[in-house]
């Protein structure tokens, strides 16, 4: 039977912190575009950590070999690199697109996006963020110099062990819902992650006893080493009189 919670409980609470504070800031910036009504730039250049999350999802529930590459092509073909379009022939094309689009058709469905979606916040854009925040780095055919590789000529990413850590507490925090308010600005939106209410009250749980500890080791300490200072001046105390009894002078007699 396994324990309701894992042992390490604290690197947990960093991670969903983390979590928190990257979900705030991506908010931040889509109440921020939509309050000013800019909704052509928006469109243009909207947040992509909706996104990202969907794919980190994925990632942890569905990729079945992690050290495989999680490739463009497989998402959409709006973002085929240029080197794919250009050494390629048309029949080429034709063949790739016709043997992949079940495939990215299958992962739309599994990663609740749609193509009109992925053409807005642009896959590039997505996986240059997740590399950025070092949950992945890219990937590119026959290369095998990384810094030759770059968001514009990648073929796809491949997940970093934080990149893993963070899919895994997505997977654990959030669940998919309609998309609502301002997400409905980014076209094609229709499904996001948000986090379930019950993970939320239970790190917050998780949190305040975390504070409770830290707190009461702190007090404990003081509590401590006031107690041994006391206990010293208490010694020393007790010596002073026997000291002082041993070099006075006997009293005289009469």
């Amino acid at each position: 039977m396994n324990i309701p919670f894992r042992l390490n409980i604290f690197k947990q609470i960093e991670l969903y912190q983390e979590l928190q504070e990257v979900e705030q800031q991506s908010n931040s910036q889509l109440h921020s575009v939509v309050k000013e009504g800019l909704d052509e730039g928006f469109i243009k250049n909207p947040p992509t950590w909706f996104f990202e999350k969907k794919i980190l999802h994925w990632a942890y529930k569905k990729h079945k070999h992690l050290a495989s590459p999680l490739r463009i092509l497989r998402l959409t073909f709006g973002e085929a690199s240029y080197d794919y379009i250009h050494e390629s022939t048309i029949y080429k094309i034709a063949d790739d697109f016709k043997e992949m689009l079940p495939v990215v058709k299958e992962n739309q469905k599994d990663m609740h996006y749609t193509q009109q979606e992925a053409d807005t916040t642009q896959i590039r854009k997505v996986f240059g963020n997740l590399v950025v925040k070092g949950f992945a780095k890219f990937f590119k055919e026959k290369e095998n110099n990384y810094w030759n590789i770059n968001q514009e000529n990648c073929d796809g990413i491949f997940l970093t062990p934080k990149g893993l850590d963070y899919a895994r507490m997505i997977n654990k925090l959030y669940e998919f819902r309609d998309a609502k308010g301002d997400y409905k600005k980014i076209r094609g939106v229709s499904e996001v992650l948000e986090i379930k209410t019950s993970q939320r009250y239970l790190f917050g749980l998780y949190i305040c006893i975390s504070w409770l500890i830290i707190i009461g080791s702190i007090v404990l300490f003081f509590l401590t080493l006031i107690n041994s200072f006391m206990s010293l001046i208490t010694a020393l105390c007790s010596l002073i009189p026997l000291q002082a009894l041993h070099n006075f002078p006997p009293t005289p007699r009469f």
